[in-house]
C-alpha cells in the first residue's frame, strides 16, 4: 500500500486522486465540449474495469453537471457497474453544504455560484477534499467571490488549490491564490495540441507579466498526467 497521494489530471478537468487502497474521481466522466477534451474511451474503459490503480475507487464526485465535467451516461454505466460507490452530483444534492467520508478521504462540499456566464444558471460547489494529512480545495468554474474563496482558504488551512485559468487575470485572485499553504494548480485548460482560442497563450502572457505572484502555480495542460503531493 501506497501512503503518497497520487494525483492523475485525466481529462480537461478530471482529476482522479488515489491514496493507499482508495481513491475518489472529481469531474472525470465528462462529455464533449470544445475546445476541452472529454475522458478518453480507453481510459474510460480502464476504469469501468477498475484497472490498476482505478481497482481503489471508491467514489465518483462532481462540482457541477455541465458536459465538460459530467456525463450522465458515463457516470450512470459506472455507477450501475458498481452500486455501493459514493456519489456526490450536484443536481441530486439538496442542501447547501455538508460532509461526507469516501474511503481514506473527507470531503467537504458547498454551493458557490457558477462563474457568471450564458450557463451560470446550475448549481455548483467546491469541494475541500482532506486525506493523508493533506487538505485539497477545487475550485471548479466557481465565481471570482474573494470573500467566500479566503474564508474556505483560511478555515480549512487548504494546502493545495485547484483553480479556473480565470484566476490568472487579476490581482484580486493572484493575491487570492497566494493564501494556499504549499502549491497551486491551474486545470481546466485545453490541451496544448487542442485549438484552444488562445487560452494557451493568455496563460503564458499572464505568467510573463506576473511572474513574481505565481512561482508556486503549475498549468496542468497535458493529460493523462500523474504526480506525487
Amino acid at each position: 500500500m501506497n501512503n503518497q497521494l497520487q494525483v492523475q489530471l485525466l481529462s480537461n478537468t478530471g482529476v482522479f486522486l488515489q491514496y493507499g487502497n482508495s481513491g475518489i474521481l472529481i469531474d472525470v466522466f465528462n462529455g464533449n465540449f470544445p475546445p476541452f477534451k472529454e475522458l478518453s474511451d480507453s481510459l474510460f474503459q480502464d476504469i469501468l474495469d477498475k484497472k490498476g490503480i482505478f481497482s481503489t475507487i471508491d467514489g465518483v464526485l462532481y462540482t457541477h453537471c455541465h458536459s465538460d465535467h459530467f456525463s450522465q451516461e458515463k457516470n450512470q454505466q459506472f455507477l450501475h457497474k458498481y452500486p455501493d460507490t459514493i456519489s456526490f452530483i450536484p443536481e441530486n444534492e439538496p442542501k447547501n453544504s455538508g460532509e461526507f467520508v469516501v474511503g481514506e478521504f473527507s470531503v467537504h462540499y458547498e454551493w458557490l455560484e457558477h462563474i457568471p456566464c450564458e450557463y451560470e444558471d446550475i448549481k455548483h460547489y467546491v469541494l475541500v477534499v482532506k486525506v493523508g494529512g493533506e487538505t485539497l480545495y477545487f475550485a471548479g468554474d466557481s465565481k471570482l467571490d474573494m470573500e467566500r474563496h479566503q474564508y474556505f482558504l483560511g478555515n480549512f488551512n487548504v494546502d493545495y488549490g485547484f483553480f479556473n485559468p480565470i484566476y490568472l487575470s487579476y490581482t484580486t485572485t493572484r493575491d487570492l491564490m497566494k493564501l494556499v499553504n504549499k502549491g497551486v494548480f491551474i486545470y481546466h485548460v485545453p490541451s496544448q495540441e487542442a485549438e484552444d482560442g488562445g487560452m494557451n497563450g493568455k496563460i503564458q502572457r499572464n505568467f510573463t507579466r506576473h511572474q513574481k505572484d505565481l512561482d508556486r502555480v503549475t498549468v496542468l495542460n497535458h493529460y493523462p498526467t500523474a504526480f506525487y503531493l
